[in-house]
């Protein structure tokens, strides 16, 4: 018969044994995984760093899609003047994409070849606009200011790449104007002249919705006169007062500003019988633009600050028909 304590013993060893040969095991298993599992965490943190980078380098490094087609928001007028951005009004203003890059020259003949010379025809061509492509080239601006600040022309070759095969007419020797109508059912009419070589445009833009009025509807207008009471008259000057005093804040800064820059707030209207130009370089207690002085020609002139005399003569085929 075994004696017990060999037996145990013998047991003993067969244990120890065991759990050694299975601590091996684990270790060898232990002694391959962590590497692997410290190599794909690795891996993953380096992708995860690396996409990140990349996006943090697109984000400096490119203007997004809406600061490229949005550059503002749609704004809205609220009790007391102030005036709220509303993100979810976000109104595209236009962003030109031309697919042609316009020389001088290549401008100049464009303008030439392309313009309606045959006073009896329609035009060849009318392209609508949004407002804001409308407000943004032409209702605040007075193009020989626009020069003599020591910029060129607001140039033919801008336009062209802006507006895609505007109308053209050539109504004189000297004169050309550009025409377009826009999404407000006003048609709006930009001028050019022979005595800057059609570099740029001149004068002021005029807007017409209809038929013109007559001078003779002006009547009750005069200085203190808002310039609402004369949209009421005359809804060509719709653009003028949504542009000025509902997207923007006339104030005492900005019409100080605007005088110096000889550019006063302005309304144009183009009539059956002449030109007529309202100036309004004060506010009243409202805090409303009103007129402070006016001009009208019989003959559709108004000379600028250069000196040249801009004839603002529109063909009747032109007039707006809506």
């Amino acid at each position: 018969m075994r004696d017990p304590n060999e037996v145990f013993e013998r047991v003993k060893q067969k244990v120890t044994h065991h759990k050694k040969r299975k601590m091996h095991r684990v270790c060898t298993i232990l002694a391959v995984s962590i590497p692997i599992t410290v190599i794909i965490i690795a891996l993953g943190i380096r992708i995860w760093f690396g996409a990140s980078k990349e996006k943090l380098q697109d984000s400096e490094g490119k203007t997004s899609i809406a600061h490229v087609t949005t550059p503002g928001v749609t704004v809205t007028s609220t009790p007391g003047g102030e005036y709220a951005k509303k993100e979810d009004e976000i109104t595209p203003y236009p962003t030109y994409e031309p697919t042609k890059v316009w020389t001088y020259t290549e401008a100049i003949d464009f303008v030439r070849s392309n313009a309606q010379k045959n006073q009896n025809a329609a035009l060849f061509t009318i392209p609508t606009l949004s407002y804001y492509d409308v407000a943004l080239m032409s209702i605040y601006r007075r193009f020989d200011v626009w020069e003599t600040s020591g910029s060129m022309p607001y140039g033919i070759t801008s336009m062209l790449a802006s507006v895609v095969n505007p109308g053209i007419r050539k109504m004189s020797d000297d004169m050309y104007y550009l025409v377009f109508d826009t999404e407000t059912n006003i048609r709006t009419y930009l001028f050019l002249s022979e005595q800057n070589g059609l570099s740029g445009l001149v004068g002021y833009a005029v807007e017409l919705a209809g038929q013109p009025k007559q001078h003779a509807d002006f009547q009750s207008i005069g200085n203190g006169s808002t310039m609402a009471e004369v949209v009421a008259i005359d809804e060509s000057a719709r653009l003028y007062y949504r542009f000025f005093c509902e997207e923007g804040i006339p104030s005492e800064g900005t019409i100080s500003v605007r005088r110096e820059s000889q550019n006063p707030y302005f309304t144009l209207h183009y009539l059956q019988d002449g030109i007529l130009f309202y100036f309004y370089e004060a506010l009243d207690e409202d805090g409303n633009l009103i007129v402070t002085d006016s001009y009208y020609s019989s003959d559709y002139k108004k000379t600028d600050c250069f000196g040249r005399e801009i004839d603002y003569h529109i063909n009747p085929l032109d007039y707006p028909t809506k």
